[in-house]
């Protein structure tokens, strides 16, 4: 649970003047799931809920997706090594400090705390990404340009040079 940030997410939805296919990806340990659940039968929209899922299912849908929204933490890294440009909301003080750096690296629009992110803020941007493809396409080249997926693989070529 990241302090009600889906709740956010789904108002700024709800008044959406196009109509989307969600993919909505909640961890093992969210709590809330019968409220979720309430507010997505509310929506617009045609909703998919996925928990307990493999990271090769969550890396297949998000290499689907136009645009992921997410609270800064370890799924951006994911959503950005498969391209996906992204819009970020922070949660916390440290998030916020991440948040900043990454969108300064590039590949995402970051929006502030989602306590302060005023609903149709979120939304005019969910809009103005999905129908600008050339923005998607450049957030997702910065995106793919930060993470080469060969980290493991550089960590343990300085790990076999360090003296024994």
């Amino acid at each position: 649970n990241t302090q009600g940030l889906i709740f956010k997410i789904l108002e700024a939805f709800r008044n959406l003047p196009v109509r989307c296919s969600i993919d909505i990806i909640i961890g093992g340990f969210f709590t809330d799931k019968e409220r979720l659940k309430t507010r997505l039968a509310q929506l617009n929209h045609k909703v998919r809920l996925w928990q307990n899922i493999s990271p090769r299912i969550v890396a297949k849908l998000m290499t689907q997706a136009d645009l992921g929204i997410l609270s800064y933490g370890r799924s951006l890294d994911e959503a950005r090594s498969l391209g996906l440009p992204c819009i970020v909301l922070s949660s916390s003080r440290l998030n916020h400090l991440g948040s900043v750096r990454a969108e300064r690296q590039g590949g995402i629009v970051y929006l502030g705390d989602f306590r302060q992110t005023k609903d149709d803020e979120l939304g005019k941007e969910v809009v103005n990404l999905l129908l600008n493809s050339k923005k998607r396409s450049e957030l997702s080249k910065q995106a793919f340009s930060l993470i080469d997926g060969q980290g493991a693989n550089r960590v343990a070529e300085f790990l076999a040079k360090l003296p024994s």
